[in-house]
């Protein structure tokens, strides 16, 4: 028997790549589910799957790498898994859809199956309103700080002693003031949902990569605050991709 020169995947590792994406399409923009009753029999269902080499099987093929061991290139490292459309497209369009796409495409699908895995969509959606209200929070307490800011009391003068004197403890007020409501008022909302979507998301998914950082800068100063509000943002987005 003549041996293909195609690295396919094993059963098992085909197995692997549905589950790990929840069988559904990796592609951010279709997520449609691979399989479904079969209406003909009450025991069978129809796989609308398939799973794809990021790197093609064979030379010659969509990005194939020439650098690969049969070994990795049949294995669920380059395997990503896709309905038959966007399988057929991504093998179609290569400029289009580069190694890099697929592997992002797979890290999403597979976070969204563990976030789906690890919450119902009820409590996902209160997280994602209370980020909401943690944001708008943090949009009224610049707004506030920013009113109160001495910065616009400058002293004119730059001989004016008892000025600068005055300006640099009301600075120095202001910043502690500062940091004092941003503890007593936003920081214990923004604390939770952070908490509560690395319960979903994983403490090394990269949107919480940071996350002490920005918490740190946000306390200090209104630059660090709208970091803050930017950081949810991004929190949120991944909360809502299906």
């Amino acid at each position: 028997m003549t041996r293909s020169n195609r690295d396919e995947f094993m059963k098992r590792t085909r197995k692997a790549l549905a589950a790990r994406a929840g069988m559904r399409c990796s592609n951010p923009s279709c997520r449609r589910a691979t399989a479904k009753a079969d209406p003909s029999d009450p025991e069978s269902w129809i796989d609308l799957g398939i799973a794809a080499h990021i790197t093609a099987a064979s030379p010659g093929g969509p990005r194939y790498d020439s650098s690969l061991s049969p070994e990795l290139r049949r294995s669920a490292r380059n395997g990503i898994w896709l309905c038959h459309h966007c399988a057929k497209e991504v093998d179609s369009t290569t400029s289009t859809y580069s190694e890099q796409t697929l592997r992002t495409w797979k890290q999403q699908a597979e976070t969204c199956t563990a976030r789906d895995a690890a919450a119902p969509l009820d409590e996902i959606a209160r997280l994602i309103a209370d980020i909401e209200r943690a944001r708008a929070l943090i949009a009224q307490y610049i707004e506030e700080r920013q009113s109160t800011d001495p910065a616009s009391a400058f002293p004119a003068s730059a001989g004016a002693r008892e000025e600068w004197t005055k300006y640099t403890e009301a600075v120095v007020r202001h910043c502690i003031e500062t940091q004092t409501g941003w503890d007593s008022r936003v920081a214990t909302r923004v604390r939770d949902v952070i908490i509560r979507a690395t319960g979903l998301l994983g403490e090394r998914h990269p949107a919480l990569a940071e996350t002490e950082r920005v918490i740190s800068c946000a306390r200090t100063n209104v630059l660090g605050m709208r970091d803050m509000t930017e950081h949810l943002d991004e929190i949120r987005f991944h909360l809502l991709l299906r």
